[in-house]
């Protein structure tokens, strides 16, 4: 614990590590095992490098911005809370579902990422006052996960640069600046996945577009915009790139259907 704090190492083999700054935090190789890394800085901003957990949670929380680079926990979830996010990369994994989830909230700017990975288990990524965009226009996944609840007060990707996702159920919340997401494999559920309301996509302004790469599409909870939203499925000499809209489903001030490049 301490006013201003940079550490080069710190691990456990049997518990928890906890390190506190009044202000500032800065780490370098915080590892525990059979316990929880927690890192908080009261005031300030964390950067954290390499920064794992084994049977247990990484936990950031600062007053101001986290920068975590490096992020890995086995039997355990990642935790993030700050004003703004920058996450790159995220892996989490253990032996069931529930035992590595990512959880990042931004109570005042944006969230950035680049390749968040919780393979069997969920993202759940809130952008409060912000928007929530990849780091690299690369084409790769940036969230990899069997689920993901993707809120962005100022919108979700963008039209020249969408986030890239690998899931098998994705829920959206934005007011402005729109949503953008592509699937890149196995096909993709809208769905209901919690928040304030039971609709798979919710937003009140900005355009956007759901976007499944060869492969199948599905909305099965409804889908209200108001800026207008596209949902696609890429058109390959494969079989089965549909769109499909399920009973009692409703979809407003969208274009559904479209299926082409």
């Amino acid at each position: 614990t301490g006013r201003g704090l940079t550490v080069s190492t710190a691990s456990s083999g049997k518990g928890d590590v906890n390190l506190t700054a009044a202000t500032d935090l800065g780490t370098t190789t915080v590892s525990s095992v059979n316990g929880n890394s927690v890192l908080r800085a009261v005031a300030g901003a964390i950067v954290a490098d390499a920064t794992t957990a084994t049977n247990g949670d990484v936990r950031m929380t600062a007053g101001t911005t986290v920068a975590a680079t490096t992020t890995t926990t086995t039997n355990g979830d990642a935790i993030f809370n700050g004003t703004a996010l920058t996450l790159t990369p995220v892996t989490t994994g253990g032996a069931g579902a529930g035992d590595g989830s990512i959880i990042g909230t931004a109570t005042a700017g944006g969230i950035s990422i680049d390749v968040l990975t919780a393979d069997g288990d969920s993202v759940s990524l809130t952008a409060t006052g912000g928007a929530i965009n990849e780091i690299a226009d690369d084409g790769a996944a940036d969230v990899e996960a069997d689920s993901a609840l993707l809120s962005g007060t100022a919108g979700v990707g963008t039209v020249n640069g969408p986030l890239e996702v690998n899931l098998s159920n994705l829920s959206g919340r934005f007011a402005t600046g729109g949503f953008f997401v592509t699937d890149t494999a196995g096909g993709v559920t809208l769905a209901n996945l919690g928040g304030p309301n039971a609709n798979a996509v919710n937003g009140v302004g900005g355009a956007g577009e759901i976007r499944a790469s060869g492969s199948l599409l599905t909305i099965a909870a409804s889908a209200i915009t108001s800026g207008g939203m596209t949902y696609a499925v890429t058109d390959t000499s494969a079989t089965g790139e549909n769109l499909a809209i399920e009973s009692g489903v409703t979809v407003t001030r969208d274009l559904l259907g479209r299926h082409g490049s």
